[in-house]
C-alpha cells in the first residue's frame, strides 16, 4: 500500500521498513512484519516445524516464509527483504550448496590433473592422426571426439550438481541442509534419535477415526472443507474421495471455520 492507501504491486526489493502490505489468503508473508489489521490462520511450519496453524491478530509478529491460510491481513514491514528470516535461510542454503565437501575437493583435485592430460591426449590425437594418414579433417574430428567423450566438466560438475539437487529435495521435504558435509555423513547414519519438545508427527494432520454421521453428511463436510487451506480442513477433505457439488456461497472465517 502507498501513503495514499491505494494498492500497488511493487518488487520485493522495493519494500521498505514502515510500508503497509496486504497479505491475501494463500499468499506467503514476503518480509518480517507485524499484523496491523485483520485476522487469519498462519501456517508457520517452515519456521517452527509445527503443523497446526497459529491465529494472527493485530500485533502478531510474522516472519517471511509463513503462509496465510485464511483472512486478508494488512501488515507493517519491520525488516527489508534482504534482512528477513527467509533471506537468512536462502543464504544458509546457498552456503550449504557451495561448501567444499570431501568428495567435492577430491573431484576438484582429480579434475585439475585430468584436464591437462585430456587436452594433451586430444592434441596428440590431432597431430598423430594427421601425420600418419594425412587426413587432417578426420584428425580434427577425432580430436574433438576425444574432448567430448572424456569431458572434464562432467567430473568437476557431478558432485556440486548432486549436492544442489539433494539440498533442494531435502528442503521440499521440510529439511534444511546447513552444511554440505552433513549430506556425506548422513550416508553413514544407521540410527537416528529425535529430541523434540512436542510430538513427532508426519507434519500434517489426518483423520484417524470414521465420521459418526451419515455418509451424505461426511461427503458434504469434506466438500465444504476442500475450499479451505487450513490443515484440518485438508485432512477432512482428503478423508472422502467422492464429493458432491455445493449450490451455495462458501465463506471462510479466520480461526473459526467454513460456512
Amino acid at each position: 500500500m502507498t501513503d495514499e492507501q491505494t494498492l500497488a504491486v511493487i518488487a520485493i526489493d522495493a519494500v521498505e521498513v514502515g510500508m503497509k502490505l496486504m497479505v491475501r489468503p494463500g499468499d506467503r508473508v514476503p518480509v518480517d512484519c507485524l499484523v496491523f489489521e485483520g485476522t487469519g490462520d498462519i501456517d508457520a511450519s517452515m519456521v517452527t516445524g509445527e503443523s497446526l496453524p497459529v491465529i494472527a491478530v493485530p500485533g502478531t509478529r510474522l516472519v517471511a516464509g509463513m503462509l496465510n491460510l485464511s483472512g486478508s491481513l494488512t501488515v507493517d514491514v519491520v525488516k527489508p527483504a534482504a534482512d528477513s528470516f527467509l533471506a537468512q535461510m536462502v543464504a544458509m542454503m546457498d552456503g550449504a550448496e557451495s561448501s567444499r565437501t570431501t568428495y567435492r575437493r577430491l573431484a576438484d583435485r582429480a579434475a585439475a590433473v585430468y584436464a591437462p592430460v585430456l587436452h594433451l591426449t586430444a592434441i596428440l590425437t590431432l597431430f598423430g592422426w594427421g601425420l600418419l594418414t594425412g587426413d587432417w579433417h578426420r584428425a580434427l574430428i577425432n580430436a574433438v571426439a576425444v574432448l567430448i567423450i572424456t569431458c572434464p566438466c562432467a567430473l568437476a560438475l557431478a558432485v556440486p550438481i548432486v549436492q544442489t539437487v539433494a539440498a533442494g529435495r531435502l528442503f521440499r521435504r521440510g529439511v534444511m541442509m546447513r552444511d554440505g558435509a552433513a549430506l556425506e555423513r548422513a550416508a553413514r547414519v544407521t540410527m537416528i534419535t529425535f529430541d523434540k519438545t512436542g510430538t513427532l508427527t508426519a507434519g500434517h494432520p489426518s483423520l484417524d477415526r470414521q465420521f459418526s454421521g451419515s455418509i451424505e453428511m461426511a461427503t458434504t463436510a469434506a466438500t465444504i472443507a476442500a475450499h479451505s487451506h487450513h490443515p484440518l480442513a485438508k485432512a477432512l477433505a482428503a478423508s472422502v474421495s467422492d464429493r458432491i457439488p455445493i449450490k451455495a456461497d462458501i465463506v471462510e472465517f479466520a480461526g473459526q471455520g467454513v460456512e
